[in-house]
């Protein structure tokens, strides 16, 4: 079966959970996570441009050869996905606009981390560069290396208003799960491993409500 690779934006301390578009590949749910407060990420119409910058049709046909489908979720295609969800078409112009908008400050190099050490990952994250690059927005991606889960999936003390405990803008990494609704499991405001989403009481009853069927 194949598994989801997401370009998840999710904002870090703050509004939660605006999801981008995806593309499924052999590796398991790997997605890309957004540290926000506290940085230019804060702005919603950033991180919509930093998805319009993206042609995810072209990396499907090229770094993945074409034996990949772009969807427009973390969840994959099937009865979990909810119908009618947005996608993000490919608009570099629509792109400038909102980071104009949004006042980018052009000097900000967003910091982005991975760990994968195939050149599948390596390409995706140089194209992902490109594409950024060429609407204005400067990005330094490195490797990780050392104990991953104590630089990706650190709770902030504070859950509500932060600051954020990771030191990275985005990350680009894997959330494994035996059953579908355990990808959200580690969004919920007890879970140890939530890095990215604050304390929210109707995300949490949702949560327990899916573990609970």
């Amino acid at each position: 079966m194949k598994k989801v690779l997401a370009l998840l934006l999710v904002l870090s301390l703050g509004f939660c959970l605006f999801a981008a578009g995806t593309a499924e590949t052999a590796k398991p749910a790997a997605v890309a996570e957004w540290k926000a407060k506290g940085t230019p990420l804060a702005d919603v119409r950033v991180r919509q441009a930093l998805r319009y910058a993206i042609d995810m049709d072209t990396i499907v046909e090229t770094v993945f050869e074409g034996k990949a489908a772009t969807a427009v979720s973390m969840t994959s295609p099937g009865s979990w996905l909810a119908e009618g969800l947005e996608s993000y078409s490919y608009n570099p112009e629509k792109a400038k606009q909102l980071l104009k908008d949004a006042q980018w400050p052009a000097d900000y190099t967003l910091d982005v981390v991975y760990y994968y050490a195939d050149q599948q990952t390596v390409d995706l994250m140089s194209i992902i560069q490109q594409y950024w690059a060429a609407v204005g927005v400067k990005s330094a991606f490195r490797k990780l290396e050392g104990d991953l889960a104590a630089q990706l999936w650190v709770a902030p003390a504070d859950k509500v208003n932060g600051p954020s405990a990771v030191k990275w803008d985005i990350a680009y990494a894997a959330v494994a799960a035996i059953a579908e609704h355990e990808f959200y499991n580690r969004l919920e405001s007890t879970a140890t491993n939530n890095s990215t989403v604050p304390k929210q009481a109707k995300l949490d009853e949702l949560i327990q409500a899916t573990n609970a069927t």
